[in-house]
């Protein structure tokens, strides 16, 4: 069987009430036996489980995706508190403090007023 997107749920809703009126027929007899009666039952059922697995899963990825992030936030929090323990042992102008990603503070450039801004303000 070709492999295609899925149904929509109102078609599975008409599908099973199909079924189920099918199930209610005490004389349904057709000619392929795949047709069956039974042979629905079987097919709802393993569908039922296949759902109900989907779900599961959906709901333990939905889990593991919070955990996750919660590992993330935990982690990064961490990583700033090294940070600033790292500036407070090593001082702000440190090559360490180059080392972690930071820049020291002699190469952090102070905004200056320009002569052109003062002018403006007169």
């Amino acid at each position: 069987m070709a492999k295609q997107g899925r149904l929509s749920p109102n078609t599975i809703e008409s599908d099973v009430a199909t079924q189920d009126a099918i199930s209610e027929m005490t004389d349904f007899a057709p000619v392929n036996k795949a047709y069956e009666a039974a042979a629905l039952d079987t097919l709802k059922q393993d569908m039922e489980a296949k759902q109900s697995a989907e779900a599961a899963a959906q709901r333990a990825a939905l889990a593991a995706r919070d955990d996750a992030a919660d590992a993330e936030r935990a982690y990064h929090e961490m990583i700033i508190a090294a940070k600033i323990a790292v500036k407070a042992q090593y001082g702000k102008d440190s090559n360490e403090v180059q080392a972690i990603g930071l820049k020291k503070a002699s190469e952090i450039n102070r905004g200056r007023r320009s002569a052109s801004t003062l002018k403006k303000s007169d």
